[in-house]
């Protein structure tokens, strides 16, 4: 089921070129659609709530992973710049 999570994705990024929070919601809601499908659920409402917790769940992932590297790479560039002017190469 990860691959499924992985394959989707990718797709999305070689089609429109980048990797985003919408990429995130269809990756999500298409990974809770095959769980669904695949543990037997019946009925198109229990199918799609689960595809929709999965989307929600996924893009809240994604919101946290941009905004801990953001602040990773802020606080690597301030360095950077601390160390050009003290006059160190980094």
């Amino acid at each position: 089921m990860a691959a499924c999570n992985e394959i989707i994705p990718s797709f999305m990024k070689s089609a429109r070129g980048e990797k985003d929070v919408q990429t995130s919601l269809v990756a999500g809601f298409g990974y809770g659609v095959m769980i669904s499908l695949v543990t037997g659920m019946r009925g198109p409402t229990s199918i799609m709530s689960v595809g929709v917790t999965c989307e929600l769940v996924n893009v809240g992932r994604f919101k946290v992973i941009m905004s801990s590297s953001a602040y990773i790479k802020g606080h690597m560039c301030r360095s950077c710049l601390e160390n050009k002017q003290k006059g160190h190469v980094s």
